[in-house]
């Protein structure tokens, strides 16, 4: 058996790329998937997507995804989707005459440790070497960035609340606000996750109130 694995898996290599957020990996992506006649690689696309993302924790994550949930899925659904794309998956690295095979997926950056770990063992027998790309950003930009997609997508714990929408026609008023609002949040921050949404410009408007950034002397001079 040991000497069948040998065989199949000479000289092969797995190389996964996990595009964090905001680095292009959407791009990368799309153009790769589009090259046919490559020299020795391959890039898989089961599930039907260059971005294997969703695919790949459907396959080894405990934790559902977004895109299932949004879908309405069960997560026996999303355990039965797994287990069919593993099997293709297999089926399709198998099949493959190129020696090399790239697997994309974003979503791989905020996948746990059980769903990295199922992947890995997965990889390792069929592979000679598996290797992983990233792309390092500095650390406060890919923060924000995971902030703002966790509120998106729900990958919080606590519930997003947006508060109603305000235009800062009054800087005064809307810190005064702001300070009120701060002090609600950090009452509330083990049910609610409260953001404050403020119009500083409003540039679709032909009517009215353009916009602090558009007049900020506010007498319509528009003294930007």
């Amino acid at each position: 058996k040991a000497a069948k694995k040998t065989a199949k898996t000479a000289g092969r290599r797995c190389f996964i790329h996990v595009g964090m957020l905001k680095t292009g990996s959407s791009s990368i992506q799309s153009n790769m998937a589009k090259m046919e006649k490559t020299p020795g690689w391959k890039m898989l696309k089961v599930g039907g997507r260059a971005n294997m993302g969703p695919t790949l924790f459907a396959m080894f994550s405990s934790k559902i995804h977004h895109t299932f949930v949004k879908r309405g899925m069960t997560p026996e659904q999303v355990a039965e989707k797994g287990a069919l794309w593993r099997e293709k998956t297999a089926a399709a690295i198998a099949k493959s005459k190129k020696k090399t095979i790239i697997i994309s997926g974003e979503a791989m950056a905020g996948m746990k440790e059980d769903g990295v770990a199922a992947l890995r063992d997965f990889l390792l027998p069929l592979f000679d070497e598996v290797k992983v790309i990233g792309y390092v950003r500095p650390p406060m930009g890919y923060k924000m960035s995971t902030f703002q997609q966790n509120v998106k997508t729900s990958g919080t714990d606590n519930l997003a609340a947006i508060t109603a929408k305000i235009k800062a026609d009054d800087p005064a008023a809307a810190r005064e606000y702001a300070l009120r609002l701060r002090m609600l949040a950090e009452r509330v921050s083990r049910s609610l996750f409260v953001l404050m949404r403020v119009y500083f410009e409003k540039p679709r408007t032909t009517i009215g109130w353009k916009g602090l950034i558009n007049d900020p002397d506010m007498d319509d001079s528009f003294h930007i």
